[in-house]
């Protein structure tokens, strides 16, 4: 089976670990692309250290002829398919589905050192309407005051704006990565974005943004508990 995974970070990892999952069900070998595309600049394995064993392997290929495959429904089960997609198309069995996607190992130099009980806090802003509009900076204020004053944030955002606000509420609270680049079509800004997802990933909980898949995917990658941060909070 081929599949060419496509759009954002998180929906890659959606549809990476739908494809393993199905090629297993099927008993067939995965063969998986993440090609650089404008809207994310890197390859698996500008992130990722390969797999072990030969059932599944990566490259950057395009698929000419892919039929797209978001959910269960366009899943029709053949082996020796070519299949495009950024969704959770195969997850018939939760627990395996969640085993490989924690099976999936980030290159070492990625991996950021937190120290424990950190709260991960996860801003999205730039192009996420729902984000912007359900989970608004007010509302993580308001969330993270409810802390004691000895608690560290870990903070993620795609917003230099947010990352200041945030900085100066909270001063000396507050850990961040140096991030050089926000561009998701730059290969060094993935690699940024990146060490966040891991270093929301490492913490003790998320509190996350609406509408947000990286949110989503951080949490269920290190099996923290998420809470999505509303006006009500």
């Amino acid at each position: 089976m081929e599949l060419q995974v496509c759009a954002g970070f998180a929906n890659r990892l959606r549809a990476t670990v739908s494809g393993i999952c199905a090629g297993e069900a099927i008993g067939v070998p995965v063969k998986i692309s993440w090609p650089r595309e404008a809207v994310f600049g890197a390859t698996f394995t500008d992130l990722f250290q390969l797999p072990s064993g030969g059932a599944v392997s990566f490259d950057d290929a395009v698929l000419q002829g892919a039929k797209m495959c978001l959910s269960e429904a366009d899943w029709d089960g053949r082996s020796g398919l070519r299949l495009k997609s950024y969704g959770c198309f195969y997850r018939k069995d939760p627990k395996r589905w969640l085993e490989y996607l924690r099976s999936l190992k980030p290159r070492a130099e990625f991996v950021p050192q937190l120290p424990p009980n950190t709260v991960g806090v996860h801003i999205r802003r730039t192009d996420n309407a729902r984000s912007i509009k359900d989970s608004p900076t007010e509302a993580f204020f308001r969330a993270m005051d409810a802390y004691n004053a000895a608690t560290i944030f870990f903070l993620a955002t795609d917003s230099p704006v947010e990352k200041a606000a945030v900085l100066a509420r909270y001063p000396g609270r507050v850990m961040v990565l140096p991030t050089e680049c926000y561009h998701r079509d730059l290969l060094k800004g993935i690699q940024d974005a990146f060490r966040e997802f891991l270093g929301l990933a490492n913490c003790s909980e998320i509190l996350g943004s609406a509408g947000s898949s990286f949110s989503e995917m951080a949490a269920a990658y290190g099996n923290k508990a998420l809470r999505i941060i509303k006006p009500t909070v």
